[in-house]
């Protein structure tokens, strides 16, 4: 995509159109651009008193706000042990708009968490609660 014309050229061009009797193609001419963009130029000065570029946000929205990351990051801080599933449970019983594992595990990561492992005690690996759980026996914690 070109690069838009600069300020100062669109606002001379516009301002030339303004103060004199020429035509909106001899301006045009004049300044070497397009019919078409100095009447684009023109409107956008009629409607807001500016001629500078507009901006457009690019890309998709993301899925999680601010506001959604700091309820995340209280649900975490609040069990760390959770799984990503129980935290996706947890999180879309009290919300309208429901996220999924994936969704939840790039929140937890933006937020500075980090997977690791629980360290048991010699003592509790012999436990046969312990050995049912020992595949879930992850936690979250802040690097």
């Amino acid at each position: 995509m070109a690069s838009p014309y600069s300020i100062d050229l669109r606002l001379s061009a516009v301002k030339a159109y303004e103060s004199s009797d020429n035509t909106q193609t001899e301006i045009a001419e004049l300044y070497k651009l397009g019919i078409a963009t100095l009447r684009r130029y023109w409107k956008q000065y009629q409607a807001t008193g500016s001629v500078a570029p507009i901006t457009y946000k690019r890309g998709r929205k993301p899925a999680v706000n601010e506001k959604q990351m700091c309820h995340i990051k209280e649900l975490v801080l609040k069990q760390p042990d959770s799984s990503l599933r129980e935290l996706c449970n947890r999180y879309n019983t009290k919300r309208n708009k429901k996220i999924g594992m994936s969704i939840m595990f790039r929140a937890i990561c933006a937020l500075g968490f980090k997977r690791k492992k629980k360290s048991l005690y010699a003592s509790q690996r012999e436990n046969p609660e312990v050995k049912k759980t020992e595949k879930s026996s992850w936690r979250w914690s802040i690097s």
